[in-house]
């Protein structure tokens, strides 16, 4: 039987055979994020520290790693501690299989779409993070910069266009900042919203940077309306909706464009 590369993409092409292999994946890199969302923001070891329960600190065995099943089996406690296991880790996973579905089924498989899979994970655990922790990880922010480099080479992109989108982002992003402050005496954007303006110019290109600017907007209002509500906080995480604008765009570019000039 044949196991090269080609063999193997060849495979995964069927639809039959692709779609179930990216949403079991998607699972699989949903319980890296869960466990990176909880361990970059207490500068623990993400790579070589075994999994194990937060409560109780057991070290978690083969049949407590199944993303979702475990976690349902075990009635969404410890199987060691019987301590409540919280519900963001199934969903994080759920949500990392679809969103590895929808790659699949926009992009296929090839090069651009292993850059995309790669945005993907690091952009919902820096969703995870800046939702508990109000903060997006410089580890995150590096390797989404490195998956831009990738994404740009797969588009054959020339050098000057990964680098002018990202600067195109920074200038923005600082302006902004300072705008702000200058304005109102206090900070309007993070630092590290300000590196994500700089990474996300990476893979959008000046091109969908305008469009990426009015979703992240509007999806900044509809979830610091929704946060307010729920949290009674004025102060609200912006991570999420830029990374939900993000990935509206880059997977949705012919939707996303064409609504931004629709409402411009």
């Amino acid at each position: 039987m044949d196991f090269s590369i080609t063999a193997i993409i060849e495979l995964l092409q069927d639809f039959r055979i692709g779609l179930p292999v990216f949403i079991v994946f998607g699972l699989l890199f949903g319980s890296f994020a869960t466990m990176a969302s909880y361990r970059l923001p207490r500068e623990e070891d993400t790579v070589f520290k075994p999994s194990h329960c937060t409560s109780c600190n057991h070290k978690l065995g083969f049949f407590d790693l199944f993303p979702v099943f475990s976690w349902a089996i075990n009635c969404g406690k410890c199987r060691y501690c019987k301590v409540k296991v919280s519900s963001r880790y199934p969903l994080t996973e759920l949500a990392m299989a679809v969103l590895f579905a929808i790659v699949y089924l926009k992009i296929g498989v090839s090069l651009t779409a292993v850059a995309m899979l790669g945005l993907v994970v690091c952009l919902v655990i820096m969703i995870v993070t800046d939702l508990e922790h109000r903060i997006i990880p410089d580890e995150i922010q590096i390797a989404i910069l490195l998956f831009g480099i990738i994404y740009r080479y797969s588009l054959d992109s020339e050098v000057s266009q990964y680098f002018s989108g990202a600067l195109f982002g920074l200038g923005f992003a600082l302006a902004l900042r300072y705008g702000f402050w200058l304005w109102k005496k206090r900070e309007g954007l993070g630092m590290g919203d300000v590196k994500f303006f700089a990474v996300a110019g990476m893979f959008l290109g000046v091109k969908y940077f305008m469009p990426f600017l009015f979703f992240s907007g509007a999806m900044g209002v509809l979830f610091s309306s929704v946060w307010k509500k729920i949290k009674k906080e004025d102060e609200f995480p912006f991570g999420p909706a830029l990374a939900a604008s993000m990935l509206l765009c880059l997977l949705f570019p012919e939707y996303s464009v064409n609504l931004f000039y629709y409402y411009e």
